[in-house]
């Protein structure tokens, strides 16, 4: 569709006067700001991956970890992989790869650089769209030094958050180009930004909309009655938001990610929608018990927690229409946070949480505009500086709070750990400190943690795999001479076959938990079984390194030496670095074990 021009349809309207520092000068509070955010978040350079999403994203997919490539584009641009179509996200992972390999504090310190951008082109486009610098400047940091912002910043695995807002900014400053001067560029750059925005993360599908509101403050487009060719002039926007949101949509159907209505009622997802709404910005007035995973209540939220959630948000809906002529900027603001979250509030649901930290990242930009510009503006030196010290005192709390927040996400362990302790009954958060703890080889904290998260969900197939896993650690000889060694150790694999299988039953496409069980049957000489096993591991995962390495003991210890030599040199063509596979390669060619 051919850009409207600024006499069809744009309306063009006048920048007002920039309030506060001019010229260069306007852009030094920014310049300080984005030194104290650099500081705030400069703990995440020691940070490692988590096994949480991590492994998907980067260090255990082998398309983001050959780096930039022909065929990685071409994977990216067409796969739905892990429930998602991000084509931009993968090859930004991509690229971390191909210019830092896998040194997890440079991937965070890159999130870290796209949320100082994000803050900068906040306060620019705040700046554009009003003139009021100093409000400006307020609002975007309100939005840099939240910790609710410190999910989408700290975890790897949210490049998408930071990637995709900074395109939606950019976009946005696109439009009020367009808006401004009914520039063809500025629309057709719009258009684009969005379009790559939404192949970074389908959350902006509700960016046409965000024109429209701001159209209506502060570009005051709309008070000349022009909302039909307002909406008309976004329809190519409204289609690409629409396209983007059936491809998301089959994407996660076909990952298994979208609960039916059966596992979760319509009901149910209304009263987590409504209790959510006011807890994000409970949140966000009070940012405390913040958690990387928050378990869905599943039905089980007082009913007079959902009446008093929906009466204050009816309220408050009726508070800021009550004001639209005189403060249409609580109005914007407000549906602004309402509608960006639609998405991600549960109406649809993908996932097994009930809210996440990580979704406020560009929605309550919109409370932070609407607070920012209902500050009065004391005319007295007095009264004005009185006022700068209480913005300063509270966003010092503000920064103070996102720092121990983010020292939370440089150790897996005390981020778990830190979850457990501000929630209930968190089987994610159970199961993934006793990873941690795994790695630590901490048995006993990590066999603790498997236990409780398959109390809390007995078909839990990864904390099963994981208890079965300890439990071979555990088995490890550690006195040979002890007559008891012997049975501890048949009785610890025999526990520990028994969670594979079980791990099985629940999840028979888990490529772990056969080459697992395969090697607990073949350490019982039950070879024939293993072997089986082994193979349903790699048909189910053909780039296994694991699974071809001990596949290829198993071959060369039955007398099938050259099957077992293809099945070393498969396992060090996936990993390089694989430890076993490479001694074990050379042994065989030296015509020993195994």
């Amino acid at each position: 569709m051919e850009a409207p021009t600024a006499t069809e349809y744009s309306c063009p309207v006048k920048a007002e006067a920039a309030k506060g520092p001019r010229g260069r000068f306007r852009w030094l509070p920014m310049a300080g700001l984005l030194v104290v955010t650099a500081a705030v978040y400069s703990p995440l350079h020691r940070a490692g991956f988590l096994k949480y999403d991590d492994p998907a994203y980067v260090t255990e997919n082998p398309q983001v970890l050959a780096g930039l490539t022909l065929e990685g584009a071409r994977w990216a641009l067409t796969t739905g992989f892990n429930a998602n179509w991000h084509p931009l996200t993968w090859l930004s992972h991509m690229l971390d790869v191909q210019l830092f390999g896998q040194r997890s504090g440079a991937h965070h310190l890159v999130n870290v650089a796209f949320h100082m951008a994000n803050t900068a082109l906040l306060y620019w486009l705040l700046v554009r769209l009003t003139g009021a610098a100093w409000r400006a400047a307020l609002a975007a940091a309100l939005f840099a030094l939240h910790p609710l912002r410190v999910e989408s910043v700290a975890w790897v695995s949210e490049r998408k958050d930071v990637l995709s807002t900074a395109l939606g900014l950019g976009c946005l400053l696109a439009y009020e180009r367009y808006a401004r001067a009914g520039s063809r560029a500025a629309w057709a750059a719009a258009l684009l930004l969005l379009a790559l925005g939404l192949a970074a993360k389908p959350m902006l599908v509700t960016l046409p909309f965000l024109f429209l509101l701001v159209d209506l403050w502060p570009l005051g487009r709309a008070a000349r009655g022009a909302w039909g060719r307002l909406v008309l002039e976004k329809l190519p926007f409204f289609l690409l938001a629409a396209a983007s949101s059936w491809a998301t949509y089959v994407a996660q159907e076909a990952g298994g990610a979208v609960s039916t209505a059966d596992t979760l009622p319509w009901g149910v997802r209304i009263e987590n929608a409504v209790v959510s709404y006011a807890d994000y910005l409970r949140k966000a007035v009070w940012p405390a018990d913040l958690a990387i995973f928050y378990p869905h209540p599943y039905g089980t939220i007082p009913p007079w927690k959902v009446s008093a959630a929906a009466l204050f948000l009816a309220a408050a809906s009726a508070l800021v229409l009550s004001q639209l002529r005189r403060r249409p900027w609580l109005a914007v603001g407000w549906a602004w946070y309402l509608g960006t979250l639609v998405p991600v509030i549960g109406l649809v649901q993908v996932g097994i949480q009930s809210m996440a930290d990580r979704y406020t990242y560009l929605s309550l930009i919109g409370p932070a505009v609407a607070l920012a510009w209902s500050l009065p503006e004391p005319r007295r030196p007095g009264a004005r500086a009185a006022m700068v010290l209480a913005s300063l005192s509270a966003l010092a709390a503000l920064a103070t709070l996102t720092a121990r927040q983010a020292r939370t996400w440089v150790d897996a362990r005390d981020l778990f750990g830190h979850a457990l302790a501000v929630t209930l009954d968190n089987h994610v958060a159970h199961h993934n400190l006793a990873n941690a703890l795994f790695e630590a080889r901490d048995l006993d904290g990590a066999i603790h943690h498997f236990q409780e998260a398959i109390r809390i969900k007995p078909n839990h197939a990864n904390a099963l795999n994981g208890l079965g896993n300890c439990l071979i650690e555990r088995a490890m000889p550690l006195d040979p001479s002890d007559p008891q060694e012997g049975p501890r150790r048949v009785h610890l694999h025999g526990e520990a076959e028994r969670c594979f299988r079980e791990a099985l039953r629940h999840k028979d496409d888990h490529p772990e938990a056969h080459c697992n069980l395969a090697s607990v049957l073949a350490l019982t000489a039950r070879l024939d079984e293993a072997e089986t096993h082994y193979r349903r591991a790699l048909d189910l995962r053909p780039r296994y390194a694991d699974a071809h390495n001990n596949l290829g003991v198993l071959l060369v210890a039955t007398r099938r030496r050259e099957e077992g030599l293809a099945h070393y040199r498969e396992a060090l063509a996936i990993d390089p670095a694989h430890p076993r596979a490479r001694v074990n390669l050379e042994k065989a060619l030296e015509g020993g074990g195994p």
